[in-house]
Parts: structure tokens; sequence; C-alpha cells
């Protein structure tokens, strides 16, 4: 697998930086966009600022969320998902296997 670089955008300083980044796999889904929302929007934070994230749903749908809402997967939970993908593979080659 490659390893992929990560890019960084500026963003002025007293943002303050995001706590997640782009494909993180939060409990609703991959991260796939991130918004910072000033005090104007006042929509999540008591302060009125933060940082807004997009997610893709299990739906296939795409909601945002406030920072504070984020719930990463723990170890546990991505090992899940590997031994999970990992069966759905051997599925696959059974079948390229009977179509062979």
């Amino acid at each position: 697998m490659k390893n992929r670089a990560r890019k960084s955008i500026p963003y002025p300083a007293n943002w303050g930086a995001p706590k997640y980044h782009l494909g993180q796999l939060t409990k609703e889904g991959p991260i796939v966009g991130i918004e910072y929302l000033g005090s104007e929007y006042g929509l999540y934070k008591a302060s009125g600022e933060g940082w807004g994230y997009w997610i893709i749903m299990k739906a296939g749908d795409i909601q945002k969320f406030p920072e504070d809402y984020i719930e990463l997967l723990d170890q546990a939970e991505i090992q899940q998902m590997i031994e999970a993908r990992a069966a759905e593979i051997e599925i696959l080659k059974e079948q390229l296997n009977l179509i062979a």
C-alpha cells in the first residue's frame, strides 16, 4: 500500500486547528469534508465558532456534524470491519473461481 502524503491548507491562527482530518472513520461514516464556521454562524458551540465535518452516512447521504458530536471508531470496531471485509473478499474469490 502506498503511503499517502498528508496535505494541509493554511487557515487563520485564531480559528484553532481542526480535531479530525479527512478520511477518518467515525461512528456515522468517513469524514469527507471539513468546514470552519465562524462566529457569524453560531450553529454549534456556545462560543459560536468551530469546525463542521461532512460525513458520508451508512445510507449514502452526506450530513454535517459539529466537532463535539464526532466520535471516531475504536480499534475493536475497525478490526471488526477488517474481518467482515476479509470474509466478503473470500466469498468474491469463490465466485470468481466458479465462473473461471
